[in-house]
């Protein structure tokens, strides 16, 4: 990244936004003592810290607005930074943090819309919408991960209030052309030894596996001859094997658009075989 930056010569799966923050923060290294990644690491930090804040103020608690209330939302949202896992993703110079980060305040925010009786002002989705495309040139993958979320606030509220907004439908499209205008304008569709960066591969990554095993003789016979049982299995168990070795050899044996289709077939056959799972663990994604 700390390369990509310095050139911002960016391949399919990494947004413009995180590179260029890269070299703003290399910027002010030059006028103070700190190193550049624990400038980031304090930054994502913050931003994740107030973020949880929010989620927990606005969502969980009630009646946040009580000084004991608020004083024990604060614990627990430096709380959670202190797990582990948690803490890996925020001291990391990777966009994950920040994208998740963005990812939970959109949540927040949507949750919020949705509890407001009177009619929203479209100021409101154009705020999220803003939100959205930000993260997505953080953490590509986001833009096509929060259509799941974004759809179900569209058809609960429509079901709620008999009323389908059709300017958030509007905003979706504009977010998603915006994307594809920005990464067309920044990125190289060069080989990169991973697999492509689709809706479709999106998808497979985080809704098929780890299914990959259990499912395998739904698959075309083409994939079940190249991967054994025990190959299938491996799959199953380590996700950057789909990213380095399932996801290339597919893309390279069928090329790019039939490729697509076979994924859109695995994510549907997934769907119609363990639709609880699937949709728990797209939940547990964003």
């Amino acid at each position: 990244l700390f390369q990509m930056s310095s050139e911002l010569l960016l391949d399919e799966y990494t947004g413009i936004l995180y590179p260029l923050l890269i070299k703003a923060v290399q910027f002010v290294t030059k006028y103070i003592p700190i190193p550049a990644c624990t400038i980031l690491y304090i930054l994502q930090l913050g931003v994740a810290y107030m973020v949880y804040e929010e989620f927990l103020a606005k969502v969980v608690f009630v009646n946040h607005h009580n000084i004991r209330i608020r004083k024990q939302i604060r614990f627990f949202a430096g709380y959670v930074l202190t797990i582990p896992v948690v803490l890996q993703v925020h001291m990391a110079v990777l966009p994950y943090s920040l994208a998740s980060s963005l990812a939970v305040y959109i949540l927040t925010k949507l949750i919020g819309l949705y509890r407001i009786s009177a009619e929203i002002k479209v100021k409101e989705y154009v705020k999220l919408a803003l939100w959205w495309l930000i993260c997505g040139q953080l953490c590509i993958d986001y833009i096509w991960l929060f259509m799941i979320p974004v759809l179900i606030w569209v058809v609960s509220y429509a079901i709620r209030n008999k009323k389908l907004e059709l300017s958030l439908l509007i905003l979706v499209v504009l977010v998603l052309t915006g994307n594809s205008i920005c990464n067309s304008a920044f990125q190289t569709k060069e080989n990169t030894g991973k697999i492509q960066n689709s809706w479709e591969a999106a998808m497979l990554k985080r809704l098929v596996w780890p299914n990959f095993s259990r499912f395998s003789y739904f698959w075309k016979e083409e994939i079940r001859e190249t991967w054994d049982d025990a190959e299938l299995l491996v799959l199953s168990t380590y996700p950057e094997k789909v990213i380095y070795d399932f996801g290339p050899t597919i893309d390279e044996m069928f090329g790019r658009e039939e490729a697509n289709s076979i994924y859109r077939q695995m994510i549907g056959r997934s769907f119609e075989l363990d639709t609880k799972q699937i949709v728990l663990s797209a939940s547990q994604e964003l």
